[in-house]
């Protein structure tokens, strides 16, 4: 369950001005939520024994209300050269789903988009 991503990321949301969700607050954008992308490049990383080193992971997401509320909906697209074991890794951690508390831990995702 132990992980570690170092690299350099992208991301832009909907929001209007700066994103308060990057401070825990309620989002601005349309219809009052926070909608947005992040492509994570990752330059060292693993998973347990999983080698996650030079592997491109890019995220969608929708926040209903601040982030700290939960009820996140979530997407993740694995790098095309990403071998199944890897794009498993990176679904663990993105999503909580194997515990851990990653940058969407389970008890924030409430779905998956994909």
């Amino acid at each position: 369950m132990a992980y570690l991503l170092r690299g350099i990321y992208l991301g832009n949301c909907h929001c209007h001005d700066i994103c308060p969700c990057n401070v825990d607050l309620r989002p601005n954008g349309p219809g009052g939520e926070c909608r947005g992308w992040l492509v994570l490049n990752i330059r060292e990383g693993h998973k347990d024994d999983v080698d996650l080193s030079g592997q491109t992971v890019a995220l969608f997401y929708t926040f209903p209300d601040k982030p700290s509320a939960g009820n996140w909906q979530i997407g993740i697209i694995a790098d095309t050269e990403a071998s199944d074991e890897q794009a498993s890794a990176l679904e663990a951690i993105f999503t909580g789903k194997d515990g851990s508390r990653g940058c969407s831990a389970s008890t924030w995702v409430s779905s998956g988009l994909g």
